[in-house]
């Protein structure tokens, strides 16, 4: 039985079966158990993932404090994603979903971290594929100066790779 639970603390189908679970709470209204079911989630996508359908809760409810407090959360499981992409894919994500709930300083302050994150980047592929997500996401906006910017910049990173196979994966 130990086995058995130590291997479904680690695997993704459980983690998604956790969000699941957290949504139901939401639902129900039961803050408390979402927050504890969000916390066994090991992936920290679907963790972000739940925290954000949590924090959408208390921003409809005008619960400021504890949206704040999952925000910190959040950063958290953000630190600990790996992959350059998946990261910024992630802070995209967030900040659209706090700006359409009327978060003042979102979407753009979390592309503005992409931004950054890009700029930083040692990586030409990763910097390419971070400035064509920035280039979708101000598009969807409807900022198309700065989409065409983050096209160009996308472009120019790509460019630079010298492996043609690369420059398309």
């Amino acid at each position: 039985i130990v086995d058995l639970m130590n291997s479904l603390s680690k695997d993704q189908e459980w983690d998604q079966f956790l969000a699941g679970y957290v949504n139901r709470s939401l639902n129900n209204q039961d803050y408390e158990k979402a927050s504890d079911l969000s916390n066994r989630i090991r992936n920290p996508v679907l963790k972000i993932s739940s925290l954000g359908e949590i924090m959408s809760t208390y921003l409809m409810d005008g619960n400021e404090t504890e949206t704040k407090l999952l925000m910190a959360r959040v950063q958290l499981e953000l630190d600990k994603i790996e992959d350059p992409d998946i990261k910024a894919s992630v802070l995209i994500s967030v900040g659209e979903m706090l700006g359409a709930l009327g978060t003042k300083a979102e979407p753009e302050e979390s592309l503005e971290k992409v931004v950054t994150m890009a700029a930083e980047s040692p990586s030409k592929f990763e910097s390419a594929a971070m400035h064509s997500r920035l280039a979708v996401a101000y598009m969807q906006q409807g900022n198309k100066a700065k989409s065409r910017s983050h096209f160009a910049q996308a472009e120019r990173a790509a460019g630079q790779i010298k492996e043609p196979a690369d420059r398309i994966s």
